[in-house]
């Protein structure tokens, strides 16, 4: 039983930071959870504008993460399953870690303080994929090891897999492995067949990049921050178990635990060179790379993470202080753990009056975050991590936030190039209410103070109507929506004839709309009189369950308004979406309503 103690109660100390407290931490986490709730719901079950303003991208390093969380997903829902697959995360880095040690000659008792290294820097900051890219590296080293030990055929097999697994989770991980890897290789030359059951596996991986670097968009190649090893990044070294940013406080406190640890366990050299090249690859790229590479940041600052668990291996056991050193190792992890379940249970009371906001916000509302520019502060894990926790709240409402993440190259759900929601209906802040108001006024001058719970505030901009009728949300290709004018700020024109009440605008445009009461919507659309010549569009109405209530057909600016009537019960809703069927240039569209609705 005394046996057992040490892991069933690291165990247990696992699954109460990841299943103890409704929200995990991590600053991007909120906006990975919304894209695969988003992705989930592309099928017919979300919003209509969930398909036309996002688009899928399968091929991509992100693949393996994103796609089994929605599987997981579809079943438990996207928070949960984000719970689950951290879980498997973890536990499989555990495992795999005492494998890897055991196969190089460390000390397998270490591999509880990879658990550490797993809830620090890259789960602080929520690389979603990155972490669960991390236990993969070990069960890859491990099949290294295997093909150097017992060369074939066999062994390139399993050598591929685990890496065509790598490269679909993340790419940076996949980068240092392919570098360990093929250094490995060359301790071994004396071995032809270990060098070619080596190299014979590279062959399909790089197969894998070329074809992902033919079909990826260009992405710049920018830095940001210092080359080589600066104070912070080294600071972050040791401080990245406990907070995203550098921290001498707590790099200091981690110093000295380690410091006690090494006098009370007094390992021995590990000299074996799979050691050292593991350790030395991320080392040697966290202190000279840059922060930015390929619109990716803190490239360089991450692989701190990698320099944390492979340091494990650098420490094999001298039996006379085998005890100290598990006993040692297991009391590191333990205390770390539970000090993340109480700075996570103070975290989620922080999030608390952000649950409690939520629940004044309708279904399918958008939420347009101005956290960042109020007060992003946590008081528990620094700045920053409550930057995007509004994805929270509009992942639960299935409504839209300003996520520009959604643009990166890596992501399997990417925005489209027209342009997102023009308007948000509520905006929320945190911090100082007076301050907080200042910053909400100044991007939405009408907004209303709708609630506050305790340093949450939540903000409402004022209803845009015509008549009966309330515009909803507005996205289009090009200009901003038209309240009874054109997109160009004319009058609405449609082949000579002008009309007082609609919506200008400019396809490609999604423009959803809710009656306050019941009514019957008599309208039209066409091409504006200000359209270009070879202008052509087609208007589409959607109601309830996708239903095409209204097709015009393609028009020409020459043609006449086409006529719909469509009969709308209070608060139900319909998608006007206006198509080009041409170029997208002066393509302007009119949606008009007679008499007012």
């Amino acid at each position: 039983m005394r046996q057992l103690f040490p892991e069933v109660s690291l165990s247990l100390l696992l699954l109460t930071a990841l299943w103890g407290h409704h929200y995990p931490v991590g600053v991007d986490l909120p906006q990975h959870a919304q894209l695969i709730s988003i992705l989930l719901k592309m099928n017919g079950e979300g919003p209509l504008e969930f398909e036309r303003l996002y688009r899928l991208e399968p091929f991509t390093p992100y693949l393996l993460s994103y796609g089994a969380t929605l599987l997981v997903a579809k079943v438990v829902g996207p928070l949960a399953a984000i719970k689950l697959l951290y879980t498997a995360a973890a536990a499989a880095l555990w495992l795999g870690l005492r494998r890897w040690l055991a196969a190089i000659g460390g000390a397998p008792e270490l591999a509880v303080l990879g658990l550490p290294a797993f809830f620090g820097f890259t789960h602080l900051w929520g690389f979603y994929s990155n972490c669960l890219a991390l236990p993969l590296v070990f069960f890859y080293l491990v099949s290294v090891e295997k093909a150097v030990a017992t060369p074939g055929w066999r062994a390139t097999l399993a050598l591929a897999g685990w890496g065509a697994l790598l490269f679909f989770s993340h790419g940076i991980t996949f980068g240092v492995c392919m570098i360990i890897a093929g250094l490995r290789a060359l301790t071994v030359v004396r071995s032809r067949a270990a060098s070619l059951t080596l190299g014979a596996h590279f062959l399909p991986l790089l197969l894998l990049v070329l074809t992902w670097l033919r079909s990826a968009p260009p992405a710049s190649a920018g830095t940001k921050g210092a080359w080589f090893f600066t104070r912070d990044r080294l600071v972050t070294l040791l401080s990245g178990y406990f907070d995203p940013w550098p921290n001498a406080a707590w790099a200091a406190g981690t110093a000295a635990a380690i410091a006690l640890f090494l006098a009370v366990a007094r390992p021995k050299l590990n000299k074996h060179p799979a050691a050292w090249l593991a350790f030395l690859v991320p080392t040697t790229a966290f202190l000279v790379l840059p922060d930015t590479i390929s619109a990716t940041w803190l490239v360089a600052t991450r692989l701190c993470v990698f320099v944390q668990v492979t340091a494990l291996s650098l420490l094999a056991v001298r039996e006379s202080t085998r005890p100290q050193l598990a006993w040692g190792a297991w009391a590191m992890a333990a205390v770390f753990l539970v000090v993340f379940n109480l700075r996570l249970a103070a975290f989620n009371d922080e999030l608390h009056g952000l649950r409690a906001l939520a629940a004044r916000i309708p279904p399918q509302s958008d939420v347009f975050n101005l956290v960042p520019a109020s007060d992003s502060r946590s008081r528990v894990f620094g700045r920053s991590m409550l930057g995007q926790v509004a994805a929270w709240v509009a992942l639960e409402k299935d409504g839209f936030i300003d996520n520009d993440s959604a643009f990166y190259f890596q992501m399997p759900v990417r925005r489209r190039s027209r342009q997102f929601p023009e308007w948000f209906d509520f905006s929320l802040t945190q911090g100082d209410l007076p301050h907080a108001t200042s910053v909400v006024r100044a991007h939405s001058p009408g907004a209303l103070h709708v609630a506050t719970e305790g340093t949450w505030h939540l903000f409402q901009r004022p209803p845009v109507m015509l008549g009966d009728l309330r515009v909803v949300r507005a996205a289009q290709e090009w200009g901003t929506l038209g309240i009874n004018q054109s997109v160009t700020k004319l009058p609405l024109t449609i082949a000579g004839r002008t009309w007082p009440v609609g919506l200008g605008t400019h396809p490609r445009s999604l423009l959803r709309v809710r009656a306050v009461r019941a009514l019957l919507l008599r309208g039209a659309c066409g091409l504006d009189h200000g359209a270009a010549v070879h202008a052509t569009a087609r208007c589409l109405i959607w109601g309830d369950a996708r239903r095409t209530v209204f097709d015009s057909g393609v028009m020409t600016r020459a043609d006449e308004a086409r006529p719909f009537e469509v009969s709308l019960r209070e608060g139900e809703e319909l998608v006007l979406e206006g198509v080009p069927e041409g170029p997208l240039d002066g393509t302007h569209l009119d949606w008009v309503f007679d008499p007012a609705p």
